[in-house]
């Protein structure tokens, strides 16, 4: 069992070695790390190491939260797709050397993530206003923080068939996890100012003992000046309760794999053929938009989950800062939460999408089809966007308030403010498209979703002046001058609308013409 566990883990660390992605990612963790400690030396007002170790540590924290769900949630499901599962399972490979040979290298290269700022964590000492129990407490926090979510995405990983679902559920829980203390505590003030002051105090203790294990609340405890744990850091609430609940879903995934995945080809088959062989005996008249929606988007199932969970979040946030003494801000709140979480759903499909058939190699069998290219793309996007229909129908009740509560104050708002919420929209609208479309550009030249999202995320990134601060500037002066002026910023608007189209259009031509080359490969 040992020896198949370690001949697991050696593969993947040898192909983990071969591609560029984990060095980049530690390249580029190490080259942030300098920069923040320039600033840190450079800015004043500030105690150097203690703003290094508040940037390493919420700068991990983030890492963690968006690279486990995805690093971990496919690496059983990844097998299941790739149909090699029933090969391991023939292989005599049981679940736990399975298990283990996938989970330890994953945890293995995330550490060496961590690893390569000690040097750099260990300075922030030197530089003033940190002690060694500190950096230790909160890398203790790190590693438990990251052994719960690695349990809990390979738990995931087992049960569904699919990596997006399975990554989906296991940022359902995480968003669940870190809003359940707010909701909590909103929930027993609510209770409180009613009356039931007693239900009230139990469910406000309910979310303190929460928040004691939350990540998001022990990193400021931990990185307080005041902080002065010794051995009592071994023995927190957020460290062993995070630990024991990582441990559990690794054993529990353990022991339920055979269940789970009894029989995956026959499951498969059977589904399909639910699915195509219906009653009515009819052939779908959009065939590549239903494929993308099923094997993307995950269908009809995760979209009621998305449904669910979208609802939670929602309802959660905006109960949350309602009873929080918020007021009408909880909408708000709730709707840019909403555009966040739709804006990482939509890139992640359509890199999904145009990925898939690169990686499996069924583009060029795809593009024997009577029809073009565009419309072969467009039809998988569709597809995929389609599933999409849960948050798009709570943002389009969102966007019916904010157009009603427009239409209602609107007498009280001049030619300014009005240019400056149609130019904003339509300027946040366009930047967004662009961010979208460097996605597919980057699906398609690298054939990886993840890979796909870095690149644009980095992109965007480093050309945040050239995109937002004309926008900015625009704003700024149209809120300075006066009417006789307006007519110049209005064509400074239109000549940066035009800016943003032409990129666009550059993009979409390019992601097209590749896909072209790659039909007649």
């Amino acid at each position: 069992m040992i020896k198949q566990s370690l001949a697991l883990t050696e593969r993947a660390l040898r192909y983990d070695a071969r591609t560029r992605f984990g060095h980049l990612l530690r390249l580029l963790v190490a080259i942030s790390v300098v920069a923040m400690l320039f600033i840190a030396v450079t800015v004043p007002n500030q105690i150097p190491g203690r703003f290094l170790m508040q940037f390493l540590m919420y700068g991990n924290a983030v890492l963690i939260t968006f690279m486990a769900p995805i690093y971990f949630g496919n690496c059983i499901t990844e097998e299941k797709e790739e149909k090699t599962l029933s090969l391991l399972v023939l292989a005599n490979i049981r679940p736990v050397s399975l298990i283990g040979g996938k989970v330890l290298p994953r945890l293995l290269s995330l550490g060496l993530v961590l690893l390569v700022q000690i040097p750099f964590a260990m300075l922030s000492i030197t530089l003033g206003g940190v002690l060694l129990q500190q950096l230790l407490a909160g890398y203790l926090a790190l590693f438990s923080y990251l052994l719960a979510i690695a349990g809990f995405s390979t738990l995931m990983s087992v049960i569904f068939k699919r990596s997006s679902t399975a990554i989906g559920m296991v940022m359902v829980g995480l968003i669940s996890f870190h809003v359940l203390p707010s909701l909590l505590w909103a929930i027993g003030t609510g209770l409180n100012s009613v009356g039931s002051t007693r239900i009230g105090a139990f469910v406000h203790d309910a979310g303190n003992w929460c928040s004691a294990l939350n990540l998001g609340m022990r990193l400021p405890v931990v990185t307080e000046s005041t902080f002065a744990e010794r051995w009592e850091m071994f023995l927190s609430r957020q460290f062993l309760v995070s630990c024991c609940f990582g441990i559990f879903c690794l054993v529990l995934a353990m022991v339920s794999f055979s269940w789970f995945n009894a029989d995956p080809e026959a499951e498969v088959i059977r589904q399909k053929r639910s699915r195509l062989i219906g009653t009515s005996q009819r052939v779908w008249s959009w065939p590549l938009v239903w494929k993308d929606y099923y094997l993307v988007g995950g269908g009809h199932q995760m979209a009621f989950i998305k449904l669910i969970g979208y609802t939670l979040l929602i309802g959660g946030t905006f109960i949350a800062v309602t009873f929080s003494g918020g007021g009408p801000e909880g909408l708000l709140v709730a709707c840019w939460w909403l555009v966040w979480i739709l804006t990482l759903e939509c890139q992640f499909l359509l890199a999904s999408s145009l990925s898939f058939e690169l990686n499996d190699r069924t583009w060029s069998s795809l593009a024997i089809l009577p029809q073009n290219v565009p419309t072969l793309v467009y039809s998988k996007v569709a597809g995929a966007m389609l599933s999409m229909w849960p948050g798009l129908a709570w943002l389009s009740v969102f966007l019916t308030i904010g157009l009603v509560a427009l239409v209602g104050g609107g007498g009280n708002m001049n030619f300014k403010e009005f240019f400056q919420v149609v130019i904003f929209l339509v300027l946040g609208g366009l930047y967004v498209l662009t961010y979208l479309h460097f996605v597919a550009f980057y699906a398609v030249w690298s054939k990886n979703r993840w890979l796909a999202m870095i690149g644009a995320f980095a992109t965007m990134t480093v050309g945040y002046c050239i995109m937002v601060c004309p926008v900015a500037i625009l704003m700024s002066l149209f809120s300075m001058v006066g009417p006789s002026e307006s007519a110049m910023l209005v064509l400074g608007a239109a000549v940066l609308l035009s800016l943003v189209t032409g990129l666009i259009a550059l993009l979409h031509y390019r992601t097209l013409a590749m896909l072209t080359e790659l039909q007649n490969d």
